[in-house]
């Protein structure tokens, strides 16, 4: 009974073990694949990160020249600017200056006139003017 019986319990049982052993091994070859797929994703990520930090450090100098290059260029035109308000100011300065010295020249010269002229000589030239008007007028028309 135990050959009779045994026999294919045993062959059945060694066909299950020998599946159950190239399951496992399957198995075991396809986790082995994922895990080479995840170590070669981990590897390519380290290579992606490497590669984003270089992009960003290139970037962040090429702002940072742009930054550099705008400030100068700003600079300039502030320098430019405060050039033209002084040189501004200093044309207003000296035409009021001008403006002043004249005003003040004029003024001393009328206080002079006033006190030199005298009621007599003063009479003698509205007289010359009056007697030159008529002819300036009909000259004109």
């Amino acid at each position: 009974m135990a050959v009779k019986k045994g026999g294919p319990f045993f062959t059945e049982r060694g066909r299950e073990i020998r599946y159950a052993m190239e399951k496992a091994g399957k198995s075991h070859r396809e986790a082995e694949a994922r895990a080479a797929e995840v170590e070669k994703k981990l590897a390519g990520l380290s290579a992606e990160l490497a590669s984003m930090r270089e992009e960003s450090t290139r970037e962040m100098e090429t702002e940072s020249a742009r930054i550099e290059e705008e400030t100068g260029r700003m600079l300039t035109k502030i320098r430019q600017t405060a050039e033209q308000e002084i040189m501004a100011g200093r044309r207003q300065a000296v035409h009021e200056l001008r403006t002043h010295a004249v005003d003040s020249a004029v003024a001393l010269a009328e206080t002079r006139i006033r006190v030199r002229m005298e009621p007599e000589l003063q009479g003698q030239l509205v007289e010359a003017f009056s007697q030159r008007l008529p002819r300036a007028v009909s000259i004109r028309n």
